[in-house]
C-alpha cells in the first residue's frame, strides 16, 4: 500500500520530455554551408592620368547612386588640357591648309620649264644654248626634289598634329570617368579638390546582377554538380526561402580553411532587395529517396536516439542514411510511429521514467 502511494506521488514529478513520432517521408542527402550575397561584378575605377578632382557623383552620407552604362561618375580638371587642345587644333588646321597650298618651289619650277622649252628649239645647233639647257635641267631636278621634300614635311606636320591632338583628346576622355556597367556607385575614395596620381582608386561600382557565393566543407563537395537544387536562407530575411541551383564550382579548394566555393543561380534572376554582403545558410540536395523513415536531426545522439517506451527512456542504436537540413533518414533500428526525444538529450538516462508530450517544432 505504501509502495503504491509512493508511486502515485512520484508521477507528477517525472520530467516532461518533448517527443516526435518516427514518420515516413522523402529523405534527402543534403549538405549545408554558409552563403554570402555578392555583386556579379565589383569594379574599382582607377585614375589613368594624374589630375585634380572637380566632380564626384557620390558624396558622404548619400548611401549609393544608381548609374547606367557610360554615365559620367567623376571628373578631373580639364582646363589645362582644353587649352592645349585649342592650340593644337589651330596648328593642325594651319598645317592642313599649308598642305593644300602646294610647294613654294612650284612657281620657280614652272618658269624654268618654260625657259627650257624655249631653249630646246635652239640647243641642237647652239652650244651655249645647249649648256644653258643642261643647267636648267639640273635646276629643275633639284627644285622637283625640294618640292617633293617640302610636301613630305608638310604631310608629316599634318599627321603629327593630328596624332598629338588625338592623344590629347584621349587623355581628356580618361579624365571623365564613366561607368562601364549598370549598377550602383557604392563607395567614393576621393572628394572634389583631391589630387590623384595614376592608379589611385576613384569609385567602387557594384553591378545590379547578384551572385550567391556558398562555402562548403571539402568533404561535402563529393557528388555536388551544376544544376542540383539549392535552398538559401538569408539572415536578413527570416522565414523566407530562396530557391536556386548550383551554377558552378570553384576549380580548387582552400587548403587553409579546407572549404570550397560554389556559386548559386537563383530562380529569380533579378532580385533588387538582395544587398551585397548579406549572409546566411544554404542546403544543397545531392540525392533523395521517397518513403523513408525520418527523424529530426536534432534527435540524433551520435549513432543513437532516445526512445520513450512505456513511460521510460530507452536508447536505441540506429543506422543513419541520408542527412538533410532538418531530417535524417533511419535505415535500421527504428519502426514507424515510435516516439523519440528531440530536446535536451544529455539530460536523460537509460530507464528514466518521463512524461512524454508531442513537440510542436521540427
Amino acid at each position: 500500500m505504501a509502495a503504491g502511494a509512493a508511486a502515485f506521488w512520484a508521477w507528477p514529478f517525472r520530467p516532461v520530455v518533448k517527443v516526435v513520432s518516427v514518420q515516413r517521408g522523402r529523405a534527402v542527402d543534403a549538405v549545408t554551408g554558409t552563403v554570402c550575397v555578392m555583386a556579379a561584378r565589383d569594379l574599382t575605377l582607377r585614375a589613368e592620368v594624374p589630375g585634380r578632382v572637380t566632380q564626384v557623383c557620390l558624396s558622404p552620407g548619400m548611401g549609393g547612386v544608381k548609374v547606367g552604362i557610360a554615365d559620367s561618375v567623376a571628373l578631373l580638371d580639364t582646363s589645362e588640357i582644353e587649352g592645349q587642345i585649342t592650340l593644337l587644333t589651330a596648328q593642325a588646321r594651319g598645317a592642313a591648309e599649308r598642305e593644300k597650298m602646294g610647294s613654294t618651289y612650284d612657281l620657280e619650277l614652272q618658269n624654268i620649264r618654260r625657259e627650257m622649252s624655249d631653249l630646246e628649239r635652239f640647243s641642237a645647233n647652239d652650244s651655249a644654248a645647249q649648256g644653258r639647257l643642261e643647267k636648267l635641267q639640273r635646276d629643275a631636278q633639284r627644285l622637283k626634289i625640294l618640292a617633293e621634300q617640302e610636301g613630305i614635311n608638310r604631310r608629316e606636320d599634318s599627321a603629327s598634329f593630328a596624332a598629338k591632338l588625338a592623344l590629347l583628346k584621349a587623355e581628356q576622355g580618361r579624365m571623365n570617368f564613366r561607368s562601364p556597367i549598370e549598377g550602383l556607385v557604392a563607395e567614393a575614395f576621393v572628394t572634389p579638390g583631391d589630387w590623384v596620381s595614376v592608379g589611385a582608386p576613384i569609385l567602387r561600382i557594384l553591378s545590379n546582377e547578384k551572385l550567391i557565393q556558398a562555402s562548403l566543407d571539402e568533404a561535402d563537395v563529393r557528388g555536388v554538380e551544376p544544376g542540383q537544387p539549392v535552398l538559401v536562407y538569408l539572415s536578413a530575411r527570416p522565414g523566407e526561402v530562396l530557391r536556386g541551383r548550383v551554377g558552378a564550382l570553384s576549380p580548387m579548394a582552400d587548403p587553409q580553411t579546407r572549404r570550397r566555393l560554389l556559386y548559386v543561380t537563383l530562380d529569380v534572376a533579378d532580385d533588387s532587395t538582395l544587398v551585397p554582403g548579406m549572409t546566411g545558410q544554404m542546403s544543397l540536395t545531392r540525392a533523395e529517396r521517397p518513403e523513408s523513415l525520418l527523424v529530426p536531426r536534432r534527435a540524433l545522439l551520435g549513432d543513437k536516439v532516445l526512445t520513450v517506451q512505456g513511460g521510460q527512456v530507452k536508447p536505441q542504436v540506429v543506422e543513419v542514411g541520408f542527412r538533410g537540413l532538418h531530417y535524417a533518414e533511419i535505415v535500421a533500428g527504428l519502426d514507424e510511429g515510435q516516439s523519440i526525444i528531440v530536446d535536451n538529450l544529455h539530460m536523460y538516462r537509460d530507464g528514466q521514467r518521463v512524461n512524454a508530450v508531442a513537440s510542436t517544432r521540427l
